[in-house]
């Protein structure tokens, strides 16, 4: 499942333009007052508030320290925010 959210607030799944509220297998889309969601049953949750252009990320306790890339590692450490798949630490 491929999921695009565009800032005028319509979205792609798969590739076919969809409307909200959205369910397909795991991922449910929806727009609420001022935001649009999307929730995977995994324990991602995004959040993006379109009035103020803002998003969060909601991501489950399961994934403490298992996470790399944009979000950093989730483990209250912060030296290791930017590791590598490598496992060295870019500066």
């Amino acid at each position: 499942m491929c999921l695009f959210v565009f800032h005028f607030l319509q979205f792609v799944a798969n590739g076919q333009p969809a409307e909200y509220p959205f369910a397909s297998g795991d991922i449910v889309a929806w727009k609420d007052f001022g935001s649009v969601n999307v929730y995977h049953k995994a324990g991602l949750w995004v959040m993006c508030k379109t009035t103020y252009n803002f998003c969060m990320f909601y991501v489950s306790g399961f994934y403490f320290g298992k996470t790399r890339g944009l979000l950093g590692a989730l483990d209250y450490e912060p030296w290791d925010d930017f590791k590598q798949p490598n496992g060295q630490v870019s500066l």
